[in-house]
């Protein structure tokens, strides 16, 4: 009996790889432009995590450092998907600027969450800490400020040529 679940664990595990590892198609621009939103959304749902740890005063630097690392990794999924998106209808533009965010969103887990997280757990936490904390969060702003707008500029652009509108829901702030 434990061979057989073993077996069927093992069978699930290698089809939701295969799946995740599929490059998805598309019929129609709406659904393009919601399987960039969705994993988007998954990604904000990794930053509110990680917020969520840092401010919790029970977690300790270690508990941070695994949630960052399982985050990492988790976006890391996210953006390679979106980089194995098909162009559509031969344009790359909206892809690419998609891709662009996304590989931003983890450089955040894979660079910038690594400087922060001492820092952050650094006892005493001085003037000196929370002045270095808000110069990578100011560094982190202007990028992201800068590839949200090539970003949502190229989703509207999109939009447009495929005739559709953007409800908020598909817009990004």
């Amino acid at each position: 009996m434990k061979q057989a679940i073993l077996l069927f664990l093992f069978a699930c595990s290698f089809s939701m790889q295969a799946q995740t590892g599929a490059n998805p198609t598309f019929t129609q621009a709406t659904d393009y432009n919601d399987y960039i939103i969705s994993r988007q959304m998954r990604v904000g749902a990794c930053m509110n995590r990680m917020i969520a740890l840092l401010n919790d005063t029970a977690k300790t630097q270690a508990d941070a450092e695994n949630l960052r690392l399982e985050l990492q990794s988790e976006v890391a999924q996210y953006r390679d998907q979106i980089k194995a998106m098909p162009a559509w209808n031969g344009s790359i533009e909206f892809r690419n600027a998609a891709f662009d965010l996304f590989q931003f969103y983890y450089d955040m887990f894979a660079v910038e969450y690594t400087k922060l997280i001492p820092i952050i757990y650094t006892t005493p936490y001085t003037e000196v800490e929370q002045k270095r904390v808000e110069e990578i969060f100011a560094a982190v702003s202007a990028k992201e400020k800068i590839l949200d707008a090539k970003f949502l500029g190229s989703q509207e652009a999109f939009a447009k040529e495929n005739g559709f509108v953007l409800t908020p829901a598909d817009e990004t702030d």
